[in-house]
């Protein structure tokens, strides 16, 4: 079904991409796009459900300072199931613990713990990068995301 998916999704972008902006890709390469789009779904998701996976263990619940000259993002996402909304955030904090920036995005769609915060995690780094933050230590709860990186 996954492989499915993402060929459809595959096909979809380079038909848009063929209407608006003319530029035309080769068959090979709308399969190559999807098959490494299926692959990175299937690696997400089988590190999600993995169940010899062991989470890392918290080492404190308490908000540690970044070294001097940086600033630390902390990432979290929420998401309420019924409504089919999916709320994500981030806070930018110097070694003071001085609010620097922040924001928050609500969308209408249902996402995975893993997609939500590894979305706002994407959103985080494109804000410090506008901000020209280039020492940005980011922070998330998720250990699947984490782990990962």
């Amino acid at each position: 079904m996954g492989r499915v998916a993402a060929l459809c999704w595959s096909l979809w972008h380079h038909r848009n991409d063929v209407v608006w902006n003319n530029n035309r890709s080769l068959p090979n390469q709308v399969g190559r796009i999807a098959y490494n789009a299926w692959i990175d779904w299937f690696a997400v998701h089988h590190l999600k459900y993995d169940e010899n996976h062991i989470p890392a263990q918290s080492t404190t619940d308490r908000w540690e300072k970044p070294r001097i000259g940086w600033v630390k993002c902390n990432v979290d996402a929420a998401f309420i199931g019924e409504a089919r909304v999916t709320t994500t955030g981030a806070c930018f904090r110097d070694p003071v613990g001085n609010f620097v920036a922040g924001f928050m995005q609500r969308q209408h769609t249902t996402l995975s713990t893993v997609e939500g915060e590894t979305w706002e995690l994407l959103q985080a780094m494109k804000e410090a990068n506008r901000r020209g933050l280039n020492k940005v230590q980011f922070e998330s709860d998720s250990h699947v995301l984490t782990e990962a990186i």
